[in-house]
């Protein structure tokens, strides 16, 4: 399979970066797909094309950083649709687990690919999580995500509070259950409306690019190391 041919055309995130950072980005969907164990469930067949799809969310969230694979998470469960989780029995489309893995939709998963606009990704809102905990049980984290993170977080306080509150925000309700949803809330709004984003919260918006070492042009390009 041509990784880069396919990812130019279904990845509107790879269209946008200039040629040396689709070569990384392309060397870190590999090596993603090589460390995780994807596997399917309830007769999910997962092809090549699953693989890179789904390690293309990841490292769309995490070309900006220098650790990047969220390690703590080995093991990636794909069910065809909206599943039942075995202990709690409530039914779920994406999930980030504590004891290491992750699982989802993919029929939820495509459909958060398919309208890049809407501010609802599956993929960008699970490896939100990831990426927030990734740091665990000895595993490790980016060095300057986790150390400005609480700067991060002092910013953001300010909308969570105010959606806890019940005022309108440009980003979706879900961000108000608490501080992590909150987060991955932000990262759907940082990739799929980002101009919306950059006028409305322009301060958020600039803190969740320190922290991710990426932006938005106005052109709509990718800019890389915006630190």
């Amino acid at each position: 399979m041509d990784i880069p041919s396919f990812l130019n055309k279904t990845n509107p995130y790879f269209q946008k970066l200039k040629s040396s950072d689709k070569a990384k980005f392309h060397d870190r969907v590999e090596k993603f797909i090589d460390r995780k164990s994807i596997t399917g469930r309830q007769n999910f067949l997962v092809t090549q094309e699953v693989r890179v799809t789904l390690a293309a969310a990841a490292v769309q969230l995490t070309l900006g950083l220098d650790t990047w694979d969220l390690d703590y998470f080995s093991q990636i469960l794909i069910y065809p649709s909206e599943y039942q989780n075995p202990q709690t029995r409530q039914m779920h489309k994406g999930e980030t687990n504590m004891g290491g893995f992750m699982c989802f939709s993919w029929i939820d998963f495509l459909k958060g690919n398919k309208t890049p606009d809407d501010k609802i990704n599956l993929g960008l809102h699970e490896f939100g999580h990831a990426l927030r905990f990734s740091g665990m049980q000895g595993h490790e984290p980016d060095y300057f995500f986790d150390n400005y993170f609480k700067r991060w977080l002092a910013c953001a306080s300010r909308e969570y509070t105010k959606m806890r509150k019940g005022y309108a925000s440009i980003l979706r309700k879900y961000g108000a259950v608490n501080i992590n949803e909150f987060f991955s809330v932000v990262v759907e709004t940082f990739f799929e409306k980002p101009q919306e984003f950059k006028t409305n919260l322009p301060e958020l918006y600039h803190h969740t690019s320190i922290l991710l070492n990426q932006t938005t042009a106005i052109d709509g390009s990718i800019v890389l190391n915006c630190r």
